[in-house]
């Protein structure tokens, strides 16, 4: 008995063996990339690593990234390349890693910017929270300087505060919803006054603004302004930190002149994409380890007025949860949206 299929009936055969071919070819894709990752995992690291900053060069995140690079190279047993990637307040950098293979080769040199992204960005193309594997801190900082040019009038936080009473003073940041806008904003908005915000596309930038008089000042990490104060360019006058800066210890503390100021203090660290296999997040955690203990680091690390620290990758996601909470605190005080 031979039997014939309605033309329904034959649509709808063929549209079951399509869709049972699809899963299958999906199933096949799936088994192959596990087993890519697999090896990956057992043979990493095979090639040349590279840490994406997602900043320009001379900033605080570049600077406690490079100095990680020679001492990483010894512990992982392969070259390490830092690659800076400004652009869009982090984003482009910080996408790049969010999409890349994860395999282990592609890393995000991240810092507290990366806390504030999807608060002030509506839509960044990745998840901060989902799209990335913490692997661990590698250094934290103490605060941020608030500096002048030298030949300015505001000799103190309180001038400044005065002259913003009277007219428009300008404030330079890296761009939109950066850790150091949020920063100027909360100062302001817990000082009862108005700043112009200013946005570059650079922390470099950021400074080379204030030093041809193009703001009247700005928040900055220790590193990228320390060699100007030093020189007597820049004159800082005024320190967001829990506690005095050791290399400028008459500077005095922003919470001590504002009420109710506190920021979360900078950090740098370590992401993988979403996906990378333990075994090699376990590699890099544990070479981190071995790199952030060498005594060379920390010596590195001082010279930017940084230090080091060192994380498992549990305890940095927890970090970064409350990092999160403590930057959208900042956010809503400062009345910064996402846009």
């Amino acid at each position: 008995m031979i039997l014939r299929l309605t033309p329904l009936q034959s649509s709808r055969k063929f549209l079951a063996d399509a869709v049972m071919s699809a899963l299958a070819s999906l199933v096949a894709l799936s088994c192959t990339t596990i087993y890519a990752l697999a090896q990956t995992a057992h043979s990493y690291p095979s090639e040349t690593i590279r840490i994406i900053v997602p900043f320009g060069p001379a900033g605080g995140p570049d600077f406690s990234v490079r100095a990680l690079q020679s001492v990483l190279q010894e512990t992982i047993k392969q070259s390490v390349r830092v690659e800076n990637r400004p652009g869009a307040n982090s984003i482009i950098g910080t996408r790049a890693v969010a999409t890349a293979v994860p395999d282990g080769y592609t890393l995000l040199g991240a810092s507290s910017g990366f806390s504030t992204i999807e608060i002030t960005t509506a839509t960044p193309g990745f998840d901060p929270q989902k799209d990335f594997a913490p692997v661990s801190l590698i250094a934290r900082s103490a605060g941020y300087l608030l500096v002048v040019r030298a030949d300015s009038p505001f000799k103190t936080m309180a001038d400044l505060v005065a002259a913003a009473k009277k007219s428009e003073i300008f404030y330079a940041s890296s761009g939109i919803g950066n850790t150091l806008h949020l920063v100027a904003a909360l100062f302001a908005e817990r000082a009862g006054v108005s700043f112009k915000h200013l946005p570059f596309s650079s922390g470099p930038e950021t400074v080379l603004a204030l030093t041809r008089g193009e703001v009247g000042f700005l928040f900055s990490t220790p590193p990228a302004v320390m060699g100007l104060v030093q020189s007597g360019e820049l004159r800082a006058i005024g320190y967001a930190g829990s506690e005095p800066f050791p290399e400028l210890p008459t500077v005095p503390l922003v919470s001590d002149f504002v009420r109710g100021f506190r920021i979360a203090e900078p950090w740098t660290g370590i992401l993988a994409p979403a996906r990378t296999p333990e075994p090699v997040i376990s590699v890099l955690n544990s070479a981190l380890r071995r790199a952030i203990e060498m005594p060379r680091y920390k010596t590195l690390l001082e010279a930017g007025s940084y230090r080091p620290a060192f994380s498992s990758p549990v305890e940095f996601r927890a970090f970064l949860e409350q990092n999160s909470a403590d930057w959208r605190a900042a956010a809503q005080a400062a009345g910064v949206k996402a846009k």
